[in-house]
């Protein structure tokens, strides 16, 4: 049976972003190698040699019959490969096989009962030998709308997920391009508009918008350039109800610049026509199914008023989560297969897990259980994307699988000013300053008046060690006069002084941000280094232990926290077993260890290398 190169590269993909892939970076260059060549016209014959060299970074004088490396690795890569099928991939309509005795792969169409294909639609050859192309197809869509009935659609702003004018000016090119096109076809209405949604971007939000530009239903995307290739990822939404019709990703192979310009709009432009019920699928019925009107309900009650939610008292947002998961499992009970009610009841989960109750790593679990299945479902759900990415950043410290996340749920969502800050907080932990700074910069262009973006920019140049730009944003923060915002502005101030040898003006902001907030256990902690550096060590200790007792419900101000008091009083031992167990604690402030200047006098300690090499990996 004939299977199409666009499923086997979609396939691939998602194995790659399985657990038992997703931490063996490696192993997975190792499948995708073998992959990509054997879907080549003429593929090589890979050798030993060439796989130890280009995968695992042997020098040029490798001997394969002295280094048994890449055979060992083969027989890993086969076994992770049946565990993978053997489990999550069990269902998975095409199969990929490394062949013994050879570094070649083999592809077949698997016939386990219930298997199924992601893939949804089959574009001309041309794209094909041009593009990887990864669709998640027509989803099942919470609208309450036929979508063969959509006769409008607006075309919104095309976000450039890279910086400068080149790319902006790009993904503007594919936009109209893709205007254009659409417009070609009889039965459908189309104009581009330079509104954005409101609000928190909820499916309320997004019926809104529909209500005031007069439009069935809505397209956006965004367009991501790194080394090797350049994604497209568009996504339709139901301007009646606001529920997500179709997300895809199109992604350059092998061609000019041009070339995939041209073939990924043609492509997106078929799928989008296709999702609307334009053109006939292929062996399946267009259109959506329709969500329960109760299940539907059910949601978007619970997902009423989430924006606020952070700004209750403890006791109260504590309420208001478990009310919000227990709506979310009724719904569920009306729909097993609602990818997005999957995805809220993650970022439920994980709210509750935030408050750090007795059980929260019990909630944290089911978090983690909820958006994989909201993936699995849908891999196209930002929610669950962004929510899973979190948890792997701050909980699980999984910090490159979590950058791949926060950064699809960036592309499916490119005006999500807290996913894009999420995303940036990543990339600034991994030591990737000037990505982490271009995202938030974008974050800032949807919502310039949001001094939260400010702050973290000027954490992100205060890691950089860039005391000056560090201050510029702190500064900012401060004149948005976002009360709630107001103690950390001044935190974050207080920190870019120190760092430039201003220690009285810094003293000052700090005693500022205490002021406002008594609480701000990050002011508390700068300010009593720096009551130790310049020599008053007794009001140190006091005011530290002021903020163990004021978060004692919490544990303390936290290991990390004790780890940076420690450097500050030259007791380096003691520092390092406090930071081992705040990794042991997964307290959410340890992963900024890697980049936070103020530890920089441990960081060379074998003990501290050690801690960095369980979160980093090899370099």
């Amino acid at each position: 049976m004939n299977i199409e190169r666009q499923e086997i590269l979609q396939q691939l993909d998602r194995i790659l972003l399985s657990e038992g892939f997703a931490k063996a970076e490696k192993l997975g260059k190792f499948l995708r190698l073998v992959v990509e060549n054997s879907l080549q016209e003429v593929p090589e014959q890979l050798k030993e040699y060439a796989i130890g060299v280009q995968v695992y970074g042997r020098r040029e004088d490798f001997d394969p019959r002295l280094d048994s490396t890449v055979r060992a690795e083969a027989v890993r890569l086969r076994s992770r490969l049946a565990q993978y099928y053997g489990g999550l991939g069990k269902t998975d309509r095409i199969r990929i096989e490394i062949q013994k005795g050879a570094y070649a792969a083999g592809f077949k169409i698997n016939d386990t009962p219930g298997a199924k294909s992601t893939v949804h639609s089959r574009w001309a050859l041309a794209a094909v030998a041009l593009l990887a192309i990864i669709v998640t197809g027509v989803i099942w869509s919470g609208s309450s709308r036929n979508v063969s009935a959509i006769d409008s659609l607006a075309v919104l702003q095309f976000s450039s997920l890279n910086s400068g004018k080149e790319m902006e000016a790009k993904a503007k090119e594919v936009r109209d391009e893709m205007i254009a096109e659409l417009s070609k076809e009889r039965g459908i209405r189309v104009s581009g508009s330079e509104a954005r949604v409101s609000g928190a971007g909820g499916p309320e939000d997004w019926a809104k918008l529909g209500k005031q530009l007069k439009v069935g239903a809505f397209l956006e995307g965004s367009v991501h350039r790194n080394k090797a290739s350049v994604r497209l990822t568009v996504k339709l939404i139901s301007a009646h109800d606001g529920f997500h019709l179709w997300a895809g990703t199109f992604e350059r192979s092998g061609a000019t610049e041009a070339d995939f310009e041209n073939v990924a709009v043609h492509a997106a432009v078929e799928s989008v026509l296709k999702a609307l019920g334009k053109v006939e699928l292929r062996g399946e019925r267009s259109g959506t199914k329709s969500r329960s009107p109760e299940a539907v309900r059910l949601y978007l009650e619970a997902l009423r008023g989430r924006s606020i939610a952070n700004d209750h008292p403890r006791e109260q947002g504590i309420a208001d989560q478990k009310r919000r998961v227990q709506m979310l499992e009724r719904c569920l009970e009306e729909d097993s297969a609602f990818a997005s009610a999957w995805g809220a009841l993650a970022t439920a989960r994980l709210g509750l897990a935030d408050f750090r109750e007795a059980n929260w790593k019990d909630e944290l679990d089911k978090a983690k259980a909820a958006a994989n299945r909201a993936l699995q479902l849908d891999e196209a759900q930002e929610e669950a994307n962004s929510t899973l990415g979190t948890i792997e950043l701050f909980q699980d410290l999984k910090l490159q699988q979590a950058a791949l996340h926060l950064r699809r749920a960036v592309e499916l969502s490119p005006h999500n000013g807290r996913w894009q800050e999420l995303y940036g907080s990543a990339l600034s932990i991994l030591g990737r300053f000037d990505e982490a700074i271009d995202e938030l910069s974008r974050a800032q262009i949807g919502d310039p008046d949001e001094a939260r973006i400010n702050i973290a920019k000027s954490n992100v140049y205060f890691n950089g060690q860039n005391f000056s730009k560090a201050e510029e944003e702190a500064r900012a923060a401060i004149l948005q006069a976002n009360p709630g915002a107001q103690p950390k502005a001044h935190w974050a101030l207080g920190i870019a002084l120190e760092g430039q040898g201003k220690v009285a003006a810094a003293e000052s902001e700090l005693r500022k941000a205490l002021k406002l907030d008594p609480r701000e256990s990050r002011a508390i902690v700068a300010l009593t280094l720096l009551l130790v550096r310049t020599g008053r060590s007794a009001k140190a200790e006091k005011l530290f232990l002021q903020g163990e007792n004021m978060w004692k419900d919490w544990g303390g101000l936290g290991h990390t926290s004790r780890a940076y008091y420690r450097v500050a009083k030259g007791e380096k031992t003691i520092a390092i077993e406090e930071l081992w167990k705040g990794y042991e604690a997964r307290e959410g402030s340890f992963p900024y260890f890697l980049v936070d200047a103020r530890l920089a006098s441990i960081r060379s300690d074998p003990r501290v290398q050690e801690l960095i090499l369980k979160l980093r990996g090899p370099r």
